[in-house]
């Protein structure tokens, strides 16, 4: 039985994240492709290992392609996350996994 505490949708959409990590300057930019969402956390896979370690804290800014979205899903979504974990590529699995729990948000981004 699973305990999440908020339910999830399992949608698969391409975006780009960007990242401030807490306690440094360093700020970059990535491809991933979501796998789930709550308002709990993410789920993504990203073809290049990312600039992230478990237990980072970091501001993020999720973009998602407007003709991939449907209602459920905002363009942009801006959250605090601590990453859970990241789990690296398999035969099965040729990209990187990231798990990520939401500290503060997610909120949909109105404006650029």
């Amino acid at each position: 039985m699973e305990r999440r505490l908020f339910p999830r949708v399992y949608k698969s959409f391409r975006f780009e994240y960007q990242v401030q990590l807490h306690g440094s300057g360093d700020f970059f930019s990535n491809l991933a492709v979501m796998k789930d969402i709550s308002l709990g956390g993410l789920y993504f896979m990203s073809e290049t290992a990312p600039t992230l370690q478990p237990d980072d804290i970091a501001d993020f800014i999720f973009k998602f392609q407007p003709d991939q979205v449907n209602p459920l899903i905002p363009h942009k979504i801006k959250a605090k996350g601590k990453v859970k974990r990241i789990e690296q590529p398999t035969k099965e699995s040729p990209n990187f996994g990231v798990a990520l729990e939401f500290l503060s948000g997610p909120v949909c981004v109105c404006a650029d």
